[in-house]
């Protein structure tokens, strides 16, 4: 589905999927600090994320998400999202009590449900830029980083501030990348930067409020800023429990997306 204007809704969805493997919180609850790692090399820091990512392989949370819209202002929006990493994802959001948009994603397809109230076409939607590379979005839904097949092409040293910045090609596109830094003390990701073909910065994504669930530590607030504006908090969050059987059941009404 797209806008007047031509623009994908796909990114939209996109902004959610990038922070999936990260954002998994469980409120801003007190929680004991972070365990801390002894500087043991670089390749220590992306085994200890690889397993993290692996470990983590049903989810169900309420979140709060705000967008900017394309008269410069924000629009606040409530939803539940279930997910089957790496390839099942269900969003549903809603505004006052009233539903906005239904996403899922299957390994069978993908489809979308916007309702004719939600202003897709008027000042009130969220700007919404050129979708992402064919097959991008699909990708971050369940293996954003670093997870199961990243092969990263640099790793920068060992920074001052304890940060070292590793540099992946984003795969299944056509010269994407993303570049992560990573907290080697905590060994948790604090920044991912996407560049597109042409090597310009696309989108800034910075990841908040770390706390400890099942003995992973996992962010609470994602804010991303670029091509499109988006700040999302989690909670009521349960982890790897079992799901409902239709919990990736498309929307009566929804459309096939390509």
């Amino acid at each position: 589905m797209t806008t007047p204007a031509g623009q994908s809704l796909k990114p939209l969805i996109a902004a959610l999927l990038a922070g999936l493997w990260l954002a998994l919180g469980t409120g801003c609850q007190s929680q004991p600090p972070l365990p801390r790692y002894p500087w043991q090399g670089e390749t220590a820091v992306l085994t200890t994320l690889q397993s993290r990512a692996r470990s983590v392989h049903t989810l169900t949370a309420a979140f709060r998400m705000s967008l900017r819209r394309k008269d410069g202002q924000w629009i606040s929006l409530d939803g539940v999202l279930a997910a089957r990493l790496p390839d099942y994802l269900h969003i549903q959001a809603w505004k006052f009590d009233q539903d906005v948009f239904d996403f899922t994603h299957r390994p069978d397809g993908t489809w979308l449900w916007v309702t004719p109230r939600s202003g897709a076409s008027g000042s009130s939607a969220p700007a919404l830029p050129p979708k992402l590379p064919k097959h991008a979005w699909g990708w971050l839904a369940g293996d954003l980083v670093p997870a199961r097949d990243i092969q990263p092409s640099r790793i920068g040293p060992r920074r001052a501030d304890g940060l070292v910045t590793v540099q992946a090609p984003l795969p299944h596109t056509e010269g994407w990348s993303l570049a992560w830094s990573i907290d080697t003390q905590t060994r948790t990701i604090r920044v991912c930067r996407i560049y597109d073909e042409h090597n310009h910065l696309a989108q800034t994504i910075q990841f908040q409020h770390y706390v400890t669930v099942k003995d992973v530590p996992l962010p609470t607030r994602i804010e991303t800023r670029g091509r499109w504006d988006m700040s999302l908090r989690l909670h009521d969050l349960h982890l790897n429990e079992p799901l409902a059987k239709d919990a990736f059941q498309p929307r009566p009404g929804a459309t096939t997306q390509p």
